[in-house]
């Protein structure tokens, strides 16, 4: 991975959410449904940092000229953003109430990297920070509660497409991306 994507303001992101989920699972080892709520609204926030990300890239490549590409930026944040409901859908059948900061989401731009590879590297890192927070998760809600751990699974099963879509950008697909 370049160090321009291990630097970029995506993969830092997702960097400092999966240290406050470690902390979080290291806190409460037996965690109570608080903690479950806490740890699933962390990862809402990782999908809608995802969501960002792939909205900026999307509209930056449709401007570029670079509709292929673009279009696969908007349905990954189109996936993204229906994580992140199906997400707070289960925050509140725990009782909590998630937050979104979709006016902080919607107003806030992120910084994208200056070529393709770089963008796609940037997202595989950051997609594989994703994938590695739903495991740690799945793990730490084992025999713990059900219906979360059916939803993170099926989360998950997305989120390794995305890095699978990315890794054929990567490998060289047949025909040209714009």
């Amino acid at each position: 991975m370049s160090p321009l994507a291990a630097s970029s303001p995506f993969a830092q992101e997702i960097s400092g959410l999966r240290a406050r989920a470690a902390a979080l699972m290291r806190g409460a080892p037996d965690p109570a449904l608080t903690d479950i709520r806490a740890l699933l609204q962390m990862l809402l926030e990782a999908e809608l940092v995802c969501a960002r990300r792939y909205a900026s890239l999307a509209r930056a490549q449709i401007e570029a000229g670079h509709d292929r590409l673009g279009a696969l930026f908007l349905e990954q944040a189109e996936d993204e953003l229906r994580h992140a409901l199906k997400l707070g859908a289960r925050i509140e059948t725990l009782g909590g109430a998630p937050f979104t900061g979709l006016d902080d989401w919607v107003a806030g731009s992120m910084a994208v990297e200056a070529g393709r590879l770089e963008i796609v590297a940037a997202n595989l890192l950051g997609e594989r920070g994703v994938i590695k927070l739903y495991r740690a998760a799945l793990r730490y809600l084992a025999g713990r509660d059900r219906d979360s751990r059916a939803l993170l699974m099926a989360l998950l099963a997305d989120e390794e497409r995305h890095i699978a879509g990315m890794g054929e950008l990567v490998g060289g697909p047949a025909h040209p991306l714009h």
